[in-house]
Parts: C-alpha cells; structure tokens; sequence
C-alpha cells in the first residue's frame, strides 16, 4: 500500500487495522495535515473552545477532520 492510498483510506473512513481503534488514521490526520486556519479564525477549535493541551490531538484530529467535510471557501 502506498502513502496515497493510505490517506485515502483514512479520509474515506476505511477500517484499515480493527485493533488499533484507528489510532493510524488519527495518527496520520494529525502529523500529516497542517492546520487548515491561519491567524485567530473562530472555526478553528482551539481558538473557538480554547486551547487544551491534555486533549491537543484530539481536538486537533476533530477540527481538521470538521474542516475536510466542510464545502470549499470561494
């Protein structure tokens, strides 16, 4: 499997690995797209919610994984 078809199989919801609970998919979200808001945008989750830093990934892997499902900005 390639790094292209892997990242599509996470950003499809594909199960790759039931026991890891999709910690790879998570993992791969998280390291491997850059936030997608610059400056003080309000949609982004930590500046909307604050900043946590016990749950950084995880609201981090939320908010982008929000902004992919939302339609383009024109």
């Amino acid at each position: 499997m390639t790094n292209r078809e892997f990242l599509v199989s996470v950003l499809s919801d594909e199960n790759l690995d039931p026991f890891d609970n999709g910690a790879d998919g998570e993992a791969t979200v998280y390291y491997n797209i850059n936030c997608p808001y610059r400056g003080w945008d309000e949609r982004a989750h930590c500046i909307r919610d604050g900043f946590d830093k016990e749950r950084e990934r995880e609201q981090c892997v939320a908010c982008k994984m929000e902004w992919l499902d939302m339609e383009v900005d024109t």
